[in-house]
């Protein structure tokens, strides 16, 4: 396989790649080395400078390529763009020899990555001023980074961010005790008992609980199916941990309220992965936040039907001041 494949992009009919990219890897610690792209933007729309730059940290299982609709958007409006395909996910290193098994020991790892990518990376090569645009566990990252190192963005954007997790219809603290037991007698490495079968290659879309756009769910699908290694199974009992602890972290009043920038949430009034009722309290407790629920959406906001996106674009292009 040529270092091309290995990195990128992964092409398929109905997903083009935006021009202009490139593809490079980030090394951290160890061996583990990130997957990153960057456009460097061009002028559009009459301007004479770009607007700025738009930094993506999509949600779990999520990579690169599944967000081209959704570069190509922020390239027409004058935005440079850098998104990473986070440990773990796209073609990132993988924790695990089973590459399809979702796990990290602590979301510190993530948000440590986002800290080094934007010190080394982003902010030496994209214009002023940062948007941050992160998705569901890109959220929970972005709250993290934003609670110690706001200085470097000038907004942000989260869609359906992970400040509280559904279980229905267990109560969150029975499933925090179940995992801690699954964890002591079968390892931070075990795969979740209910979904441990499940095949993201053959998902079908009456199945599905992140969209409700057949297209765009068939050409996330069609990604997959043309290179599989970037396909993510169900998390570990490990992940799940670490992500319930990193919930709370940033739910902490004094945690959140140190958030200095504005920011736009943006929840799925339908979200079945998410609980949304964390967001008004996210809401309350941010200095700074506007807060929009899309109605009948459900979690994937940016990969919905055109309806519930156009909603999104309108409170995006209002948040930015288009």
């Amino acid at each position: 396989m040529n270092e091309r494949t290995r990195i990128g992009p992964i092409e398929v009919p109905d997903n083009p790649v935006p021009p202009g990219g490139v593809f490079r890897w980030l090394q951290r610690e160890g061996a583990t080395r990130l997957r990153y792209a960057l456009w460097h933007g061009s002028v559009a729309n009459g301007t004479a400078t770009l607007r700025g730059s738009v930094v993506i940290v999509p949600g779990r299982t999520e990579f690169i390529e599944k967000y081209f609709e959704v570069i190509s958007e922020l390239i027409e409006r004058g935005f440079a763009v850098a998104i990473l395909d986070v440990r773990g996910q796209g073609l990132s290193s993988r924790a695990l020899p089973d590459r399809r098994k979702g796990h990290v020991d602590d979301f510190e790892d993530y948000a440590g990555d986002l800290d080094a990518w934007m010190t080394q990376v982003v902010a030496p090569e994209l214009p002023p001023p940062f948007t941050l645009l992160a998705h569901s566990m890109g959220g929970n990252i972005a709250l993290r980074h934003l609670q110690r190192q706001g200085g470097v963005f000038d907004r942000a954007v989260l869609t359906s961010p992970m400040t509280g997790l559904r279980f229905d219809p267990l109560l969150p603290s029975i499933v925090e005790m179940m995992v801690r037991t699954g964890i002591l007698f079968l390892g931070k490495h075990a795969d979740l008992p209910a979904g441990a079968r499940s095949d993201p290659l053959v998902e079908r879309f009456e199945h599905n609980v992140v969209t409700r756009d057949r297209r765009r769910f068939h050409r996330t699908l069609s990604l997959l199916q043309s290179e599989p290694k970037l396909a993510l199974g169900p998390p570990t009992l490990g992940w799940l941990d670490a992500a319930m602890k990193s919930v709370r972290y940033v739910m902490m009043p004094r945690n959140a309220q140190s958030i200095s920038v504005p920011v736009l949430l943006v929840s799925a009034a339908h979200d079945r992965i998410v609980d949304i009722r964390s967001h008004a309290k996210l809401a309350a407790l941010l200095p700074h936040c506007e807060w929009l629920t899309i109605d009948r959406s459900e979690h994937e906001i940016l990969i919905e039907t055109d309806d519930k996106r156009a909603q999104f674009w309108a409170a995006f292009d209002r948040f930015v001041g288009l």
